[in-house]
């Protein structure tokens, strides 16, 4: 630091004011931190120039304002950051702060997955090879404690758990435990073409799993029955299908039908004769587009007296 001496004039007095060429700039000791954690850096503590100082910080990648006197971010990695003061006569200073990391564990995880989709026989293990222990594990499955690095008889699914180390640094860990045969089945049911025939189908279509399928209806004898119906009935009809491994899935199906075909008339006559008479019919029932064997649907009109028979057919 300069040292300027004033003389004032008039008077035996010396005074010696400091001249500042710079500003004297400090922060904080260097830091470790785990990875993943968020800090706060600043203000500076800043002694000289005229006391009206602005900031930048440096590197300004990870800052959301580098002109803020505080900064709070999350580092990515480790790092120095600078930052430079100036005031507004020109005199400018800067300090800098280490950022360091706690290493996080090094772990290693095995797996054992489902051979089957409704098994529970699956684990997670983790070894941790290196890091400040012992090690808290928590787990999506709500199992927790020290040293709790395994967990068993686990459904296919994806499972977390978060270890925390002596320095209390978390680490998370997302794991997905398998399934080694995934049986799946499409199926398709066919209704009925009227509400009286037994003409419903049933159509499987299995995907999946291990080896070849084996069936087994319901409504059937035995356990090596044919894999699609035919020639069914209204009602429901389940069905275990077996792949080559032993995996197996149920699943029911309904055969519907057509609502009956009902019919009404209302006739108005004829008189002397006369080909005036009229009968108009009404259908409900069956499916949505419907003929008469003579090919006059809703009204018939002139008509003579006399017994007429009509015919109604349901078409898909």
């Amino acid at each position: 630091m300069n040292y300027r001496t004033l003389l004032l004039l008039g008077a035996i007095c010396f005074a010696t004011l400091p001249l500042f060429s710079q500003l004297e700039v400090s922060l904080p000791p260097n830091i470790t931190i785990c990875p993943g954690e968020t800090i706060t850096i600043g203000p500076p503590i800043v002694s000289g120039g005229n006391q009206q100082y602005s900031y930048w910080w440096t590197p300004t990648d990870e800052l959301d304002d580098p002109s803020n006197p505080t900064q709070q971010f999350m580092p990515w990695m480790p790092m120095t950051l600078t930052v430079q003061v100036t005031d507004t006569d020109g005199l400018t200073g800067e300090a800098s702060i280490d950022i360091f990391f706690i290493p996080a564990p090094v772990f290693e995880t095995t797996v054992v997955n489902n051979q089957c989709a409704q098994d529970a026989n699956g684990s997670i293990s983790i070894e941790v090879t290196s890091g400040d222990g012992p090690y808290h594990f928590q787990w999506s499955n709500g199992q927790s404690g020290e040293g709790l690095s395994s967990i068993d008889n686990l459904q296919s699914g994806q499972y977390f758990v978060s270890i925390t180390d002596a320095n209390g640094c978390i680490t998370p860990q997302v794991t997905l435990v398998e399934t080694i045969s995934d049986l799946q089945i499409n199926a398709i049911a066919t209704p009925l073409t009227c509400s009286d025939t037994e003409d419903g189908a049933i159509t499987l279509q299995p995907a999946g799993g291990s080896g070849s399928y084996t069936f087994d209806w319901d409504h059937l004898p035995g356990n090596d029955d044919p894999q699609n119906l035919t020639g069914l009935s209204t009602g429901f009809y389940c069905v275990t299908v077996t792949d080559g491994v032993g995996c197996n899935q149920d699943i029911c199906l309904a055969v519907s039908a057509p609502a009956s075909i009902n019919v009404t008339g209302l006739v108005t006559g004829s008189c002397g004769g006369a080909n005036t008479g009229e009968i108009e019919l009404t259908v409900s029932g069956g499916h949505s587009l419907f003929m008469n064997i003579s090919g006059r649907m809703g009204l018939n009109k002139r008509i003579y007296q006399g017994l007429y028979r009509e015919s109604i057919l349901s078409r898909w």
